[in-house]
Parts: structure tokens; C-alpha cells; sequence
């Protein structure tokens, strides 16, 4: 457990998974994580990301930097949710600003276009924006129409956000989800793309 480089990407990519096995840990069921190293890593990374938040909300892709990374900055707001649903102490004020920084730049009208510019990033944004309460059905509505012609990864976003605020009704959602492909390529095309990254949203659908 280790964070080679300390981007924002990264030490989000490796807070997020070991937040999600926080339970199995503790239960034993992976005798080969300790809780108390598992928590020792989370704080870390959790403080990490804080670190690297501008007063604007957003998340600078590297340390020190004073450029935002509007994916960087979803990614991160996502890690911290994710790390304050199982108990981390994760300043809430530092997640609802970046929640309206990743708003406002998905919704005003003078959002810059390459934000949205790969519709994979803008799923991880309603998502996020979902998991932090700050997604409404209306706000999610002219999003999901988009839906039949999405790539797997963002319909597996979409599904998890539809089913996070409960947009489908349960049938709808079970054929959907049932219907999803879990991807097997080797790789992925795009800036910031991630093959691992695409399978667990895929994973996390089904």
C-alpha cells in the first residue's frame, strides 16, 4: 500500500478501493491487512487529497500546484465521500465545497465544454454529485436520456446514480443493470482513461 507518485488521481484510486474493503478487514475476512494499517494508509491518503483542495473547492492535480482538475477534483470529492460513509473524519465543508465546485461546472451555462468533453468524467461527476445529495431527478432527467448511447463505463455510472436517488423504479433498473457488460479489454483509449478504473464502476453496477 503505497502512493508512488502523489497525484490526486492516484491517491484517490488507492484511498477508494481500501474504503470499500473497510468492513471485510475489520471482520478478519483479509487477515493479511491489519485494520490498524488499513487506517493508518486511509488517514493518510484522505489527509493527501485535502492537502492538495483550493479555496475554490476544487483539487489541483499534483501538490502544490494552483491549477484546478475538474476530474481530479470528482475523483477526489468521490474518495472523500466514500471515506466519510465508513467513519474517516472528512471535514465536511471541504466536501460540500468541492460538491459545488463539480456543480457548478456541470450545470451553469458558462461551465467550460472540455469539462464535459469525455461523457465517461461527467458520469463520475452525477454520481458524485448524487452520493454527496447535491443530484436531483430534474437535474438527472436531460443526463440519463443520454443513456442509449453511453459507453459501458458511463452506463454503469448512470445506473448506480439512478439507482442512488432513486430515479427507476426497481424493475427498470434490475433489467438495466442485468443487461450491463463488464468490459475485458486490455486497453483504453482517452486521456485519463483507466481499465480498471471503467471495471470497477462496471462492477459496482452489478
Amino acid at each position: 500500500m503505497t502512493y508512488p507518485f502523489g497525484c490526486i488521481e492516484q491517491t484517490s484510486s488507492a484511498v477508494f478501493p481500501l474504503v470499500a474493503i473497510k468492513n471485510l478487514v475489520t471482520q478478519g475476512v483479509i487477515p493479511e491487512i491489519k485494520p490498524e494499517d488499513l487506517d493508518r494508509f486511509v488517514k493518510s491518503g484522505v489527509e493527501r487529497i485535502l492537502s492538495m483542495q483550493l479555496s475554490s473547492g476544487a483539487f489541483s492535480y499534483w501538490p502544490r500546484q494552483n491549477s484546478a482538475s475538474f476530474w481530479g477534483s470528482v475523483y477526489a470529492a468521490f474518495a472523500l465521500e466514500k471515506a466519510g460513509q465508513v467513519g474517516y473524519d472528512v471535514p465536511q465543508a471541504s466536501i460540500q465545497k468541492a460538491l459545488k465546485y463539480v456543480r457548478d461546472n456541470i450545470f451553469k451555462s458558462d461551465a467550460k465544454a472540455d469539462n464535459n468533453e469525455q461523457e465517461w468524467i461527467k458520469g463520475w461527476a452525477i454520481l458524485t454529485l448524487a452520493e454527496g445529495k447535491s443530484l436531483s431527478h430534474q437535474d438527472f432527467e436531460p443526463i440519463f436520456k443520454t443513456y442509449g448511447s453511453a459507453d459501458e463505463e458511463t452506463k454503469a455510472l448512470l445506473l448506480l446514480t439512478a439507482q442512488k436517488i432513486g430515479y427507476l423504479p426497481a424493475k427498470k433498473l434490475g433489467a438495466e443493470l442485468k443487461a450491463l457488460k463488464i468490459s475485458d479489454q486490455s486497453v483504453y483509449s482517452g486521456l485519463k482513461g483507466s481499465v480498471s478504473r471503467k471495471q470497477a464502476a462496471q462492477w459496482m453496477a452489478t
